[in-house]
């Protein structure tokens, strides 16, 4: 199957809310007047994370991946062929509880560390830049892992570099929702190119 190079407008909608307000309290952050606990809700305290958060947050991973293994082929179903699934006995809502569910748990338990932004962005926008570059289910859930590790890894480093050794001081999460974002466009700008060169070969391999 062919890679899908459209992303939902809701998805892409809340990708440019988050990196926009990432940027805006970047901007603000500079400032020593900002309110500190503002970006705490919103980002979280990403380099002050404890072992207790560390704990916390890896047992709802388990148990959010136990559940998603456990539905995979019911979800697959639901995503793809809700009449199919339909037809088969599942039951939709009880799919998309356990999803939402899922969700509510991860986010619950995530954001007294990273923040309400980047827990959106981080279950945004990651998936939306792996579906520019996967054709497969299971190949898209383990390149949004990937883009999101490397993702945060490139906005810890920046915001310690920029912090330590320039001087500007910017905030660890909202850095990486804008690394996401930066990646996100990235992605999106290379497909967008390989798909309009694709199209002009084969507009010209018809006219000759």
């Amino acid at each position: 199957a062919a890679r899908s190079t459209r992303i939902d407008q809701d998805a892409f909608m809340a990708l440019v809310l988050a990196s926009l307000f990432s940027i805006g309290v970047i901007v603000v952050s500079r400032h020593r007047s900002y309110s500190a606990d503002l970006t705490t809700l919103l980002f979280g305290r990403v380099l002050a994370v404890d072992t207790a958060d560390i704990i916390t947050t890896a047992a709802v991973a388990v148990v959010a991946l136990g559940v998603l293994v456990a539905i995979r082929k019911e979800l697959l179903l639901r995503a793809f062929d809700e009449t199919g699934a339909e037809a088969m006995g599942y039951s939709l809502l009880r799919i998309d509880l356990a999803v939402n569910l899922v969700v509510a748990l991860v986010v619950v338990a995530a954001v007294r560390a990273v923040g309400t932004a980047l827990v959106v962005a981080l279950l945004i926008t990651p998936a939306a830049t792996a579906r520019l570059l996967c054709s497969r289910l299971q190949s898209l859930m383990m390149s949004a892992v990937g883009i999101s590790a490397l993702a945060a890894w490139l906005g810890l480093v920046i915001s310690y570099d920029a912090s330590v050794h320039h001087g500007i001081r910017l905030a660890a999460g909202a850095t990486i929702v804008v690394v996401l974002t930066a990646l996100f466009a990235v992605v999106a700008i290379a497909q967008a190119l390989r798909t309009g060169m694709a199209r002009r070969r084969t507009l010209a391999a018809v006219a000759t």
